[in-house]
C-alpha cells in the first residue's frame, strides 16, 4: 500500500535532489535518487516520479500536469 509523505518532506527531497544534480552532473538520475532517497528514507523510484512529474509541472518535460490531472 503507498505510504503518504508530507509535503514537507517531498519539497525537501525535491530541492536535495537538484542540488545534487547539479553539484554531481555526471551521475545519472537513477543514482542520485537512489543515494538521497536512503538519506530521507524515501523509496528510489517515488523519488524518481516526484523529480519526473516536477520537471512535467515546471514546463521542462512534456506532458500532464498536475494542475490537468486533478
Amino acid at each position: 500500500m503507498p505510504t503518504k509523505y508530507p509535503h514537507e518532506l517531498k519539497t525537501r527531497a525535491l530541492r536535495l535532489l537538484a542540488d545534487h544534480l547539479e553539484n554531481n552532473p555526471d551521475q545519472g538520475i537513477y543514482t542520485a535518487c537512489k543515494e538521497i532517497g536512503t538519506r530521507l528514507g524515501i523509496g528510489t523510484e517515488t523519488l524518481r516520479t516526484w523529480h519526473k512529474q516536477a520537471e512535467i509541472d515546471n514546463g521542462t518535460q512534456p506532458g500532464i500536469t498536475s494542475d490537468m490531472a486533478a
